[in-house]
């Protein structure tokens, strides 16, 4: 069996959820910074719960539970979002006064409902693709543009 897989096996895939998920909050899909801010960062020394996987682990559990890790974070998303936490896409402030109605945003139909939830699922989707862009720029040295999404609360 290859080292990676068996080293995947071994690690408690709660510790990884809880460190992929926060890593993506905030900004950081590649699994070498993720390594590093293991040793670096209390958060993630406390959510790894004095675990340090390598980087190839963190990536290898990514690639194997892609599509659980894509749900999970969607409708962690979909929850946030819901309860106010964050704000989803891009700002752009150029000072222009623009009328707003707050009651719009509680009113939707069971349409409108199911657009929210696929840009979510597709913000998830993003995320997980800008991070397997990230991975293979580390592997074969290819500068490319990533993608700017922003989450703020």
């Amino acid at each position: 069996m290859n080292d990676s897989i068996e080293v995947i096996l071994h690690t408690n895939p709660l510790i990884m959820t809880k460190i992929l998920s926060y890593a993506y909050c905030i900004g950081m899909p590649s699994s070498r910074k993720i390594n590093k801010a293991m040793y670096e960062d209390v958060a993630f020394r406390v959510l790894g719960a004095g675990n340090f996987p390598d980087f190839r682990t963190i990536s290898d559990f990514r690639k194997i539970h892609l599509g659980s890790l894509e749900e999970l974070f969607s409708q962690v998303l979909h929850l946030c979002e819901e309860a106010d936490l964050v704000k989803l896409g891009t700002v752009a402030i150029d000072g222009t006064k623009v009328k707003a109605n707050a009651s719009i945003d509680k009113n939707y139909c069971h349409e409108t409902l199911k657009e929210k939830e696929e840009r979510l699922r597709k913000i998830a989707r993003d995320i997980f693709e800008e991070a397997e862009m990230i991975e293979e720029d580390w592997i074969y040295g290819q500068d490319r543009p990533t993608l700017q999404i922003l989450i703020a609360a």
